[in-house]
């Protein structure tokens, strides 16, 4: 399944690498701008965390970070990189406007030339926003998507959803919804997987209540059993937040304390062991790893094929 390998693109051997969804953009750092606003884009740190994943023969895709931050009263901005004051940094900027347009149309070009000269171009799901909802949301990453299609002509889009969104069908390749999203509309996302769209679950902070989610106070079959709903339901990819998020959501300069900080469960499966330059595992990772080769080797049953029918399953 293809978002399962997301985590299974995670090797065990590999405890440097950081989930590739959360990477710090592929071009930064190392990017340098010249005085005529000219790019030369720097891959040397985005080859090498990809490259943890093809030497451990796990690299399955890669599934960048968003391009645009959803900020408080839908304020939406693009993440980009500027020279300020002669050092070259990350900002955010208004979308669509002369100067965004103008550091996309050398970023995505760019971006085509490196994946293909590494033979990944087929490889890249590229995402917009996270949990788009409102109108100005949508409006901005269908900004983003109509600029990639200039540049990669047949593209992989997927994108975190809480809501339904029709507007976006045709900028997204793959349909994900959060569970409980599904549920409540199974028709539209059957419909969607039937023309064509790949479907993946997801799940974040949300659902809550009695349904599947991975939180410390959840049962583990909770936990294992998701993939299994994901594939029960003609799914090809299970998207979770997060393995690895180790901030402070109040305070984003800030890193958590792993093992005094409080948290439900949602930020992070694994936590840091920095003197070994290694993670401390989890039960919760090892069970939604065991949840994932259960789904390879469903995948390999010869019997008849699952027919989704229904609201989908939950505890």
């Amino acid at each position: 399944m293809a978002g399962h390998r997301e985590h299974r693109g995670q090797p065990r051997e590999a405890p440097q690498q950081r989930d590739l969804r959360r990477l710090p953009g592929p071009a930064h750092p190392r990017t340098t701008v010249d005085a005529a606003g000219d790019y030369t884009f720097g891959w040397a740190t985005f080859d090498r965390f990809v490259q943890t994943f093809v030497d451990a023969g796990a690299m399955q895709y890669i599934y960048t970070p968003h391009l645009l931050e959803g900020l408080p009263n839908d304020v939406v901005k693009l993440d980009m990189i500027k020279k300020v004051n002669g050092v070259v940094q990350r900002v955010l900027a208004d979308p669509d406007t002369a100067e965004t347009n103008a550091y996309l149309a050398q970023l995505f070009p760019a971006l085509k030339a490196h994946l293909d000269a590494k033979g990944w171009t087929d490889l890249f799901y590229m995402s917009a926003l996270d949990e788009p909802s409102t109108a100005n949301q949508v409006n901005a990453a269908k900004w983003v998507y109509a600029t990639y299609r200039e540049y990669f002509p047949n593209p992989l889009t997927n994108e975190a959803h809480l809501a339904v969104l029709p507007a976006m069908e045709g900028d997204l390749t793959t349909a994900t919804p959060y569970t409980g999203l599904y549920d409540g509309n199974v028709g539209y996302y059957q419909r969607r997987r039937l023309s064509g769209a790949d479907l993946w679950l997801y799940n974040c902070i949300v659902p809550q209540d009695r349904r599947m989610n991975r939180f410390i106070s959840y049962h583990l079959a909770s936990t294992r059993l998701t993939p299994w709903l994901t594939w029960k339901i003609g799914g090809t990819g299970y998207l979770h937040w997060g393995w690895n998020f180790w901030w402070d959501f109040s305070d984003l300069n800030r890193s958590s304390d792993t093992f005094d900080d409080w948290q439900t469960g949602d930020n992070w499966l694994v936590r840091p062991n920095k003197a070994a330059y290694d993670v401390y595992d989890s039960v919760r990772s090892e069970t939604q790893l065991d949840g994932l080769e259960d789904v390879e080797l469903l995948n390999c049953w010869p019997g008849p094929s699952r027919s989704p029918r229904g609201p989908s399953p939950t505890p």
